[in-house]
């Protein structure tokens, strides 16, 4: 049997463990459905003049770079210069005032270098129950479509003889209507009526 490890070693295994559930690494990240049309960036346009797909390219990437960043939310070292390369922009002047205006009191989207509203959107807590609840949404859905297929089956069997009849003399009539038009009928695999088939064209000779 080994040794039991001191008290201090087992803390001191605790507090990383702690450590790296607070500062866990996410590969995805929640944009609301309503951020490209946010009001506030028709504002950042007027008083920057410029294009709102140039501001709403530079918002989706912020959240990205907040997303990956530790801490989550922050968007220290984040560099405008850089970006404006990958852009092939002449440089980051029109970014950097982009990204002043975000911070402006009468937007309020980056506070102190944060994302002011990452949080709302982005808990760091890890759904464990999103595999439970698809495994039982996917068995609700085989067990609808087998009971609309039993329901069609029943009610199939409960055909009097009457409705069977009337089918019947349904497809005699369509046969019938077939024959007169000169067109061949296919039978019909679900035992109603037969579905007629367009006949072949007739070439005339010359």
């Amino acid at each position: 049997m080994g040794e039991e490890q001191p008290l201090w070693r087992r803390l001191e295994q605790l507090e990383k463990v702690e450590k790296t559930k607070r500062h866990r690494r996410w590969s995805w990240c929640r944009l609301d459905r309503c951020l490209v049309d946010d009001m506030r960036w028709r504002l950042v346009a007027r008083r920057t003049g410029t294009p709102m797909a140039l501001i709403e390219a530079l918002v989706i990437r912020l959240e990205v770079f907040a997303n990956a960043n530790l801490p989550r939310g922050s968007l220290e070292g984040f560099s405008l210069a850089a970006l404006a390369a990958y852009w092939d922009l002449p440089n980051e002047d029109e970014l950097a005032r982009v990204y002043a205006a975000l911070k402006h009191p009468d937007v309020g989207w980056i506070d102190q270098d944060h994302l002011v509203t990452f949080w709302e959107r982005n808990p760091d807590v890890e759904d464990t129950t999103a595999a439970e609840r698809q495994r039982r949404f996917r068995a609700r859905r085989k067990e609808e479509k087998e009971k609309a297929a039993a329901a069609l089956e029943s009610r199939a069997d409960r055909a009097t003889p009457r409705e069977k009849t009337r089918t019947q003399k349904q497809a005699e009539a369509f046969a019938r209507l077939a024959a007169l038009r000169g067109a061949k009928v296919a039978p019909s695999e679900t035992g109603g009526a037969p579905a007629p088939v367009t006949p072949l064209l007739k070439v005339r000779s010359a």
